[in-house]
């Protein structure tokens, strides 16, 4: 079985739904549904404060995006502890859950600097990256034609 790890909620939903729950090791601070995942470790969370009122928290998080920092981080030593197989991600938006680059540095750290390859820009908003045997073969996302990580800690 494959362990399973989704930064982002509606990853989560899809996984929980398509019968996968199980296999599950943990999750994104935002994901809450369903219910049951509220038990698995979140594996990230963000960089602000997020007390105070929605223009408060804006302005928190346009503050970072303006020194070109990302919104949230990844809990790596957590991450690393789990052992996820699979990480299931996103790269349409850095605001909406932790950014790409952001994971890959946290795989980086415990793959001894050669993650395995990785899908990204897909059509449902999501990248899986997957640590199986070793190294999983780079391929591009068959209707986008998006080009994949080299495999060498993010740098293409």
């Amino acid at each position: 079985m494959k362990r399973i790890v989704s930064l982002i909620a509606s990853g989560t939903e899809i996984v929980c739904a398509l019968g996968f729950e199980g296999q599950m090791v943990g999750r994104s601070h935002e994901c809450d549904f369903p219910a049951s995942v509220a038990s698995l470790l979140a594996l990230t969370g963000p960089k602000f404060n997020t007390e105070g009122s929605s223009y408060e928290i804006d302005e928190r998080v346009k503050t970072i995006l303006k020194e070109a920092l990302s919104v949230y981080r990844v809990h790596a030593e957590e991450l690393e502890a789990v052992r996820p197989d699979v990480i299931i991600t996103q790269t349409q938006c850095e605001v909406c859950a932790v950014s790409l680059k952001d994971v890959e540095e946290a795989v980086c750290g415990f793959t001894g600097g050669q993650p395995p390859g990785l899908s990204r820009s897909s059509p449902t908003a999501w990248g899986t990256y997957g640590r199986t045997s070793g190294r999983w073969p780079a391929r591009s996302t068959p209707r986008t034609g998006a080009k994949p990580s080299s495999g060498d800690c993010g740098r293409e």
